[in-house]
Formats: C-alpha cells, sequence, structure tokens
C-alpha cells in the first residue's frame, strides 16, 4: 500500500484537476493518468472518486480555514473584522471557487455531510468571538449569544445554497448576504459600531495584503 506522501501527492494533483476542469468532468482515469499511475493503484489508495472528493475537500476548507486564521492573527478586533468580511464578500474561496461551486451542484450530499463538520467549528468559533466582544462592552446589551451564533449560522447557510443557484436566485442571494451583515452590524454597541467605520480601510488593507499572498502562493507552486 502506497505511503502517505504518496496519498498527499494524489490529493494535491486531483484538487488542481477538480480545480481546474470541475469534479464532475475529471474522471479516475484522468487523474491516474495525470499522475502517470495505474488506476489499479490509485484504487489502492482511494476506493472511489467520492471518498478521494471527500478528501480534497477536507483538505481544501483546512486550507481555508488557515488562510482566515492568518487573517484574523493579524487584527484585534474580531469581531468587526468579521462584519467586515461579511460585507464585503471577500474570502469566500476565490482560490478555489470553481471546485467547490462543482461540488456543491453536482456531490451535494458529501458537500452537505462535510459542511455539517465545518458549521459545528464555525458555531464554536463564533462564539468565542462574541463571549469577547462581550467583555469589552463591543456588544449591545441583553444579547442571547447562543440564539446570536443561531441566527448567523442559518443565515449563512441560507447565503450559501442560494449562492448555489445563483445564475436563478442571485438577487434573493444578495438580500440575504446584506441581512447578515446588518445583523452583525446590530449587534454591536455604539463604541464598537463608530471603531468599526474608523477601521474599514485598514481592514481592506490587510485582506488585500493576505489575498496578494495566497496569489503569490499559487504562483510560486507553478
Amino acid at each position: 500500500m502506497p505511503g502517505e506522501e504518496y496519498r498527499r501527492r494524489i490529493i494535491e494533483t486531483s484538487i488542481e484537476l477538480f480545480n481546474t476542469y470541475g469534479c464532475k468532468a475529471v474522471t479516475m482515469d484522468q487523474i491516474s493518468s495525470t499522475l502517470h499511475i495505474s488506476k489499479r493503484t490509485l484504487y489502492e489508495v482511494f476506493t472511489n472518486k467520492e471518498e478521494l472528493l471527500m478528501e480534497c475537500l477536507t483538505e481544501v476548507h483546512h486550507r481555508i480555514g488557515q488562510q482566515k486564521v492568518e487573517l484574523f492573527n493579524k487584527v484585534n478586533d474580531p469581531l468587526l473584522l468579521t462584519i467586515y468580511v461579511v460585507k464585503t464578500a471577500v474570502f469566500h474561496n476565490e482560490e478555489y471557487f470553481r471546485f467547490l461551486q462543482d461540488a456543491d451542484r453536482y456531490y451535494h450530499q458529501l458537500n452537505k455531510t462535510l459542511m455539517q463538520t465545518f458549521s459545528q467549528k464555525f458555531k464554536g468559533i463564533m462564539t468565542t468571538i462574541l463571549e469577547e466582544a462581550e467583555k469589552a462592552g463591543d456588544l449591545r446589551k441583553n444579547v442571547n449569544i447562543a440564539n446570536a451564533v443561531n441566527v448567523i449560522n442559518m443565515s449563512i447557510a441560507l447565503w450559501h445554497n442560494h449562492n448555489r443557484n445563483k445564475d436563478d436566485e442571485e438577487q434573493l442571494s444578495e438580500v440575504v448576504h446584506d441581512s447578515i451583515y446588518t445583523y452583525l452590524r446590530g449587534l454591536c454597541s455604539v463604541k464598537a459600531i463608530m471603531r468599526y467605520d474608523e477601521r474599514e480601510e485598514e481592514f481592506k488593507r490587510i485582506i488585500e495584503t493576505t489575498n496578494t499572498k495566497n496569489i503569490d502562493k499559487m504562483i510560486e507552486a507553478k
């Protein structure tokens, strides 16, 4: 049985192919041919295309998560940065857009299972962000954090579903997206909103720098 390094090579190549041609179009034959290995060897590592696709999706979501961690580590206002990210719709997986969109469209149940796992992680992160904001006096009084997190999570899921069908639901998707931004901003105290308005340009510069670094990494990889 091929080792972990071999497995990583298959995943890296498959992600590139899925992102270039779409995960529905790419076949196991094409993957094995690109890797210059036999199809039999490929099936020794991954039982079927769905198993390989799940591994690739997991890896891509991990990378996106790491990018966001890198971004948030640069800012001491995580709630306000979250609001800015939502408002501008930046960092919504531009690097792997085709792969993720295709996976959700043609392998929706597979992607849904994975997203449920990440949804729980998101709720935990968002709870921590709101709790820290509450301690800092950046939330309005009597905000129910658990309820707020559920509303945000459900709204993002709704936005994601409409975004998946954006050819038919583009206007509704925009409305849902704007409502998430409005709700997040509405949770903030007056002093937090004033600080947010003062820091928008700073957030913009930080995100542009982070995105540029990601593009540089992609060029270096080629």
